[in-house]
């Protein structure tokens, strides 16, 4: 560090016959002694903060690596499309996250890294709930437009239930603002809890949105039909009837992948059918409503995925055996993964049926349904494949890559177990020993878990050594609603 020296004026020897002329000599000491003060302050805090540097071993961070380290907090996951498939569904909204605007205020150099990295400014969620906030949300957009530069941007914007019919004029703010011509370009994922009706036929405008997820009040049925761009890849639909649904995927030829998740059967509406033949070379992973096409019949003769990698259906309401089977094996040969839903009416011969087909490469299964039928769905996984009913010793088991099965209950509250509970154990270790689970790779299974009254019957003692001999001698992973069950823990009941 450079030396600092100050050396102080000459001191007044001699007097001044004009009055005004000493006092502007006095005048001009005190402003260079004022100045020498303040530039003799400015040197004790930087003597200050590089002694106590040396003394904490922390230094200032270059600003590339602030910088970096800014994105990290922000954005653990990455910057990018910031949506995708998991285990257990769908990221569909992000959390509220204002950490731009915090660390932006820190501190001086702080701001200035924060502003200069655009990539903070590059995602918003804006949870509007009292109409008198939603000018001020239109100036926040506004302010991280700016700020995120040329970058494409994500939105998510989430409008109270109550406000889905919200006048046009209270509005006009956020909607000048999100489809402007500055803006329309820009925006790479559109994600819209409660439109306003006034926003459906903007959407075509985003040229080039890739990831679009709409989600209406579970009480409407009143959804502003919508075009939708050529760009779009990524379409979530929530609480949507099936003709909308149909609809804009008619739009949407370069779907890679498709989740329209409904769990409320539409009164009122029949089913949609899909009329005329559909193809989507790309869409590697659907989540559909049964009474969108599937339950008919229709989609299994004209609704075409060659691609389709992972598949979820949902059945709110009665899901018919043999189009739904039918729909299923007409995709086999890809799938990976495999979610049926709601399923409350299947007996023991769909289950039969549907794992009678080649599934070379399906590795998971989800089956929510009565408890019952959960025991149903492993008796049919026990199934020589190509004889239905005929349950081998060992090997030629359908579904043969088969190494994660996950099963829980739908409709628990109304569920009296009958039939299920005390079969569920012996049929659970007969399907691990016929399948010879465990044995090249690891099998994980999950089942549902049970109120303390249940557990006994779930978890006979005679069958409890069975399974605990079996699990240590195989790489088995039995967990029960995701935890691992009593009698395995070793905690008792």
């Amino acid at each position: 560090m450079e030396s600092f020296r100050i050396t102080p004026p000459e001191l007044v020897t001699e007097s001044f016959d004009n009055p005004d002329t000493e006092l502007a000599y006095l005048d001009s000491l005190v402003d260079d002694t004022q100045s020498r003060i303040n530039e003799l302050r400015q040197f004790l805090v930087r003597l200050h903060r590089r002694r106590n540097q040396i003394k904490s071993r922390i230094y200032t961070l270059p600003p590339e690596v602030l910088s970096r380290t800014f994105l990290f907090v922000c954005f653990p996951g990455g910057t990018g499309r910031g949506i995708g498939r998991e285990e257990d569904g769908w990221e569909r909204f992000g959390l509220v996250d204002r950490s731009s605007i915090t660390l932006s205020s820190v501190s001086s150099q702080w701001r200035q890294v924060a502003l200069g990295t655009s990539e903070l400014w590059a995602s918003l969620t804006l949870v509007i709930v009292k109409r008198d906030d939603i000018s001020s949300y239109a100036s926040l957009l506004r302010l991280y437009l700016a700020r995120s530069q040329i970058r494409d941007i994500s939105l998510d914007i989430m409008f109270s239930g109550s406000y889905f019919d919200l006048p046009s004029n209270l509005i006009v703010p956020i909607t000048r603002t999100l489809f402007s011509s500055k803006t329309l370009d820009r925006i790479l994922t559109l994600r819209v809890q409660n439109p306003p009706e006034q926003w459906m036929p903007l959407i075509s405008k985003l040229t080039r949105v890739e990831t679009l997820c709409l989600t209406y009040p579970m009480s409407t049925s009143r959804v502003a039909s919508a075009d939708l761009p050529k760009s779009l890849q990524y379409l979530s639909l929530e609480t949507t009837y099936p003709n909308f649904e149909l609809g804009l995927l008619r739009q949407c030829p370069n779907l890679i992948e498709c989740h329209a998740r409904n769990q409320i059967p539409w009164q009122g509406f029949t089913n949609a059918s899909v009329d005329v033949p559909l193809v989507f070379d790309h869409l590697s992973s659907f989540t559909w409503s049964l009474h969108a096409g599937i339950n008919d019949g229709s989609a299994s003769r004209n609704l075409f995925l060659p691609a389709l990698k992972h598949l979820h259906l949902v059945a709110p309401e009665s899901a018919s055996g043999r189009p739904v089977i039918d729909f299923i094996h007409k995709h086999s040969r890809m799938l990976i993964s495999l979610n049926i839903e709601q399923f409350i009416e299947w007996t023991s011969r769909e289950y039969a049926d549907l794992f009678q087909c080649d599934m070379p490469c399906l590795c998971s299964i989800a089956v929510n349904a009565p408890f019952a039928d959960l025991v149903s769905c492993m008796e049919a996984l026990m199934q020589k494949s190509g004889a239905r009913g005929d349950f081998p010793d060992s090997e030629n088991v359908v579904v043969p890559m088969l190494s994660s099965l996950r099963l829980s209950e739908a409709n628990p509250e109304d569920e009296d177990y009958a039939g299920g509970v005390d079969k569920l154990a012996a049929v659970l270790l007969e399907m691990l020993r016929t399948r010879r689970a465990g044995e090249v790779s690891t099998f994980e299974v999950d089942v549902p878990d049970l109120d303390a009254d249940f557990q006994e019957d779930l978890w006979p003692l005679e069958v409890q050594k069975d399974l605990k001999d079996y699990i240590s001698e195989h790489r088995v992973r039995l967990t029960q609603d995701s935890s691992i069950p009593y009698f395995l823990d070793g905690s008792g009941k």
